[in-house]
């Protein structure tokens, strides 16, 4: 009798350890450094996860709509330089929204609950977008001024061909001028005086009838 109050008892035991060993544990997040220099969550080498190879996402910029085909495991900000071809948008200027959310560059698709065919909503970042005005005018000012300098220079070189011309045609009277002064003849002056002969008046007078 003895013997069985042991033996249930060495049962209840091991079915406590076991209870207690299959007990989920809480996932911890780590993070790892990428090569291009991002920092993303950290994914566990031994998972069974087999993620779908594309996700067909899509993407709302104001009125623009745009699909883009991106890995499963792929983080928001490679995201972003998908993006980038489509939009002309840097990453830096760049906000990705999904489920009112804005995502981090390291955070993966996946892990966010992005599936095939989810809409993620792209937004301007405000400070960005200042700073791209602020250099278009700028860029809009240098433009302005090198025309500027381009008719002032197309002016100047207009003028100084006008010069050159002129130059010559002031060098070709000189020529002209040396040459007939070589070939000038003298003129000569004569005091001789040439006299013509008068008949003398005649006095015979003619009557008519």
């Amino acid at each position: 009798m003895m013997k069985r109050r042991l033996n249930f008892n060495r049962l209840r035991s091991e079915g406590a350890e076991t209870t207690t060993s299959s007990s989920p544990k809480e996932e911890e997040v780590d993070w790892e450094m990428r090569p291009s220099g991002m920092l993303v969550q950290k994914r566990s080498e031994n998972s069974g996860v087999v993620a779908t190879p594309n996700l067909r996402i899509r993407v709302a910029y104001g009125a623009l709509r745009y699909q883009i085909s991106a890995n499963s495991q792929s983080t928001f900000g490679e995201l972003k330089k998908l993006l980038t071809a489509e939009t002309g948008l840097q990453p830096g200027e760049q906000r990705l929204i999904f489920r009112g959310k804005e995502r981090e560059n390291g955070e993966y698709l996946d892990r966010c609950g992005v599936k095939d065919r989810s809409k993620v909503v792209l937004i301007d970042d405000p400070e960005s977008k200042e700073r791209r005005m602020i250099e278009m005018r700028r860029n809009a000012k240098i433009q302005a001024i090198h025309r500027l300098i381009d008719d002032v220079t197309m002016e100047v070189d207009r003028l100084a061909e006008q010069g050159e011309r002129v130059q010559r045609c002031v060098e070709t009277l000189d020529l002209l001028k040396v040459s007939n002064a070589k070939q000038k003849v003298p003129l000569v002056m004569s005091t001789k005086w040439e006299t013509f002969d008068h008949s003398p008046a005649s006095t015979h007078w003619e009557l008519f009838d």
